[in-house]
């Protein structure tokens, strides 16, 4: 036992270290930091953390702890996949694995050490995520800081979360076919269906008792939702920069008080992690050639596979006759013109989502329903073009071609960007003459995605920062539903406005200069 608890140990301590000498956790912590200050917002801009009944919580730890852990478990549970869903992937890229294969150290020796890793990294986020959010108090504060409460309701809320999401990744990277772009677009879903239902099955929960659907609750924030209710005796609540009436007396909130039951629930939701690390020890590959390899092709079993093998000849024939054939001149155009028709053969399904922006933009109705799903298919077309090089370990062989090292980014730009406007092309036609403006804004969102694609690649090497933060926006953009025109950036309602495109294609251009420089600094070192 104690050799093997060692294995685990060291699996652990190997898998920190590593990720502590990163500078992509320095910006991590400092963004999580940044996150916890911008939740307390000063009272004298007519907006609080926490408001009920129309009146703002005053600024006291209970409230304070409460609020930031329900938003710290919720966005650190959901981002918090992206920034730990490598760790198996990273020993299969460095060969590592192989090493680990032929070593006793059990499959779920392995799995275990590389669990307890992510959580152990999630949790000292999820800390200095807390540590912020009591300064941030100390700013704020309307009464002295305690430290009790803080944590008491970190403890609570967040070690549910960050459980599920550490397993979930590991089972993720387990099944070979889940460990790339689909898996990170799948898990946002995933995430996000997770927390409707929970919240859906907990608001229809007896009041009395534990309901199993408190179980799927991993956030707490359905659970705390709950309680604050009986708290409060009502139903109007609000967390996270809300708007209140300064009129009204400020709320002093006492805090949870943590009573068995839900203490029972929060158990449930950690017992939700054992199935799915069970689940990963059994679909682990332990870095079999054969499997690994296999991953992709057992994505294409059945319905799947009917439809890559229905599409790819199209798409074969579109990039190498037509795009390949401007592709084959010499000089940066070729270049970029190969490089779309590259991310097109990569993604052929990427072809059915062209066919479809055509067919909808034949109906006006049809074609401005379909655009926000045009708009996300298009970006996880391009979200891993500008990282492609370093994924494969191609990029000498890359700057090695004339004039593509000094305008790398510019190149993956373009490629990114032909591919993102043929898509959005057929709507923008339609929109061009019945309205201008939206037509506009759809071009312009084109650019804001290839753009936000290529820096997020160059930036961090890996498309998965910029899955993350795109489908969060886009999630935010549809919830929002048109009302707020600074969001609309794609024209998905048709309530932007011209400073919206304009901001849009600023905010491209902003994110490219650092690509740029980052890009520069990197290849003149």
């Amino acid at each position: 036992m104690r050799e093997r608890l060692g294995r685990i140990g060291a699996i652990l301590v190997a898998d920190g270290r590593e990720r502590l000498r990163r500078t992509s956790t320095l910006v991590t912590f400092l963004a999580i930091c940044f996150a916890a200050y911008l939740w307390v917002p000063d009272p004298s801009t007519g907006r609080a953390l926490m408001v009920i009944d129309a009146r703002r919580a005053v600024y006291n730890s209970p409230a304070v702890a409460l609020a930031t852990a329900m938003l710290g478990s919720f966005l650190i549970g959901l981002f918090g996949y992206y920034v730990v869903s490598h760790s198996i992937g990273r020993d299969l890229r460095r060969r590592t694995g192989a090493i680990v294969a032929a070593s006793p150290t059990a499959n779920w020796e392995y799995l275990l050490g590389k669990g307890l890793g992510n959580f152990a990294f999630l949790a000292l986020l999820a800390a200095g995520y807390m540590v912020s959010s009591m300064a941030v108090q100390l700013v704020r504060s309307d009464e002295p800081l305690a430290l009790a409460p803080y944590v008491g309701h970190y403890l609570f809320l967040l070690p549910a979360s960050l459980l599920f999401t550490s397993t979930i990744a590991l089972l993720f990277e387990a099944v070979p076919w889940l460990s790339g772009k689909l898996g990170d677009v799948l898990y946002f879903f995933v995430w996000m269906t997770l927390v409707g239902v929970a919240t859906a099955l907990a608001i229809q929960a007896p009041q009395q008792g534990v309901s199993l659907a408190f179980g799927l609750d991993v956030t707490g924030m359905a659970t705390t939702v709950r309680e604050l209710q009986v708290t409060t005796g009502t139903q109007s609540l609000a967390v996270g920069a809300s708007s209140f009436d300064p009129a009204l007396e400020p709320y002093s909130f006492p805090g949870l008080s943590f009573g068995g039951r839900w203490l029972v629930a929060r158990g449930l939701a950690l017992l939700l992690s054992v199935p799915i690390f069970l689940l990963a020890w059994w679909r682990f590959h332990r870095f079999d050639p054969a499997r690994v390899k296999g991953g992709a092709r057992e994505a294409g079993k059945g319905y799947g596979r009917a439809l890559q093998g229905l599409v790819r000849p199209v798409s074969s024939l579109l990039t190498g006759r037509f795009l390949a054939g401007v592709g084959r001149r010499p000089g940066l155009l070729g270049a970029t013109v190969a490089e779309a028709a590259l991310t097109l053969i990569e993604n052929p399904l990427g072809v059915l989502v062209l066919v479809a922006a055509v067919v909808t933009a034949l109906s006006a109705n049809a074609v401005a329903g379909a655009l926000p799903v045009i708009v996300a298919a298009m970006a996880v077309a391009v979200a891993g073009a500008a990282c492609r090089e370093s994924s494969h370990g191609t990029r000498p062989l890359v700057y090695a071609a004339p004039r593509l090292r000094p305008y790398f980014v510019g190149w993956k730009l373009a490629g990114a960007l032909i591919l993102c406007w043929l898509i959005a092309a057929p709507a923008a036609l339609r929109f061009a003459t019945s309205d201008p403006a939206r037509a506009l804004s759809l071009l312009t969102g084109a650019f804001f995605v290839a753009a936000a694609a290529t820096a997020g690649g160059v930036l961090t090497g890996s498309a998965k920062a910029f899955l993350a933060l795109f489908l969060s926006f886009w999630y935010v953009v549809l919830n929002d539903g048109g009302k707020s025109p600074g969001l609309d950036f794609a024209g998905f309602y048709g309530t932007a406005t011209l400073q919206t495109a304009a901001s849009y294609l600023a905010l491209g251009l902003l994110l490219l200069g650092a690509a740029q420089a980052a890009h520069w600094r990197r290849t003149t070192a």
